[in-house]
């Protein structure tokens, strides 16, 4: 038995959420595979200063200097670099920040930011 609420309700969710976040990929700097990259965490897009800025945890960001981190909005058939330095903060919070305003736009997607009424 499951205590998970009816499928069409997940479904409702799922579509509402999925436009605030996104998969965030690495692609190492050797990396010669087609397409290159590997999932590496997930994101969500807020407004920061009038700029769209991406979040996600700092475990995923501290590996920009490995490679180039890129993310793929929701409503995209493919993925952007984030464009930006993330600011790291480590242990114990895990939180990682990027200004996406050179990227937001490069690629068509139906992506969106979080309201600031739902924080």
């Amino acid at each position: 038995m499951t205590n998970l609420p009816p499928k069409n309700v997940l479904d409702e969710v799922w579509d509402f959420v999925d436009q605030f976040i996104c998969p965030i990929h690495l692609i190492p700097i050797d990396d010669t595979r087609k397409p290159p990259g590997d999932h590496h965490g997930t994101g969500w897009f807020i407004k920061k200063n009038g700029q769209p800025h991406l979040c996600t945890c700092e475990h995923v960001a501290k590996d920009q200097a490995a490679g180039t981190l890129g993310y793929a909005p929701t409503g995209s058939n493919s993925g952007v670099s984030v464009g930006s330095e993330f600011s790291l903060f480590s242990h114990p919070v895990d939180f990682a920040i990027a200004n996406l305003s050179n990227t937001w736009n490069a690629i068509k997607h139906s992506g969106k930011i979080i309201p600031p009424m739902f924080f």
